[in-house]
């Protein structure tokens, strides 16, 4: 259940917190009349917040759909405990609540730099049936934190071809 608190009004955008395993995590959404199917999920790098979607949030909802920035756990508004479990895989415990506690479907999730790693595990493991699609942002990537399959082979195949391309380069250089 998310306990709705503090709510503050900005130029179409509010400012709100939900509770979630034993923190509250703080929020910006745009759009929220558009209800929350498809609705676009942000999620900050490290050292930012929400605050970091500030200027593109009204040029998503133009798009008519719900946009919500999050504040992960130790950043922006929401709590910063310690000890908390801080990790990708421990920002993404919580994530996922959040968007069950929202009832968020068909999400587009987007996320930029360790948000993006967060994204990744939502998408690929823990929120695959909420997750329509995914974009990444100069994100980080943990092979151990996907589903076997990922990345994807063709992608894998891509990878080795320009590793040894890269590797072939060096070697005429040496010579």
């Amino acid at each position: 259940m998310t306990q709705t608190t503090d709510t503050e009004v900005t130029s179409d955008q509010e400012r709100r917190k939900a509770h979630v395993i034993h923190y509250n995590l703080s929020y910006i959404v745009q759009g929220a009349e558009h209800g929350t199917d498809g609705a676009i999920v942000l999620l900050h790098d490290i050292v930012a917040g929400a605050f970091t979607w500030n200027n593109i949030l009204p040029r998503l909802a133009a798009a008519n759909r719900a946009v919500y920035a999050i504040d992960m756990l130790g950043y922006g508004l929401s709590d910063h405990p310690w000890p908390a479990d801080t990790s990708i895989w421990g920002h993404a415990d919580g994530l996922a609540m959040l968007l069950d506690q929202l009832n968020l479907t068909n999400v587009v999730l987007a996320g930029h730099g360790v948000g993006g790693g967060v994204a990744q595990v939502l998408a690929t493991r823990l929120s695959v049936q909420r997750v329509a699609a995914l974009v990444l942002i100069d994100s980080i990537c943990y092979e151990y934190t996907f589903a076997e399959n990922w990345p994807l082979p063709e992608m894998r195949k891509n990878q080795r071809s320009a590793r040894n391309t890269t590797q072939r380069g060096t070697e005429h250089e040496s010579v």
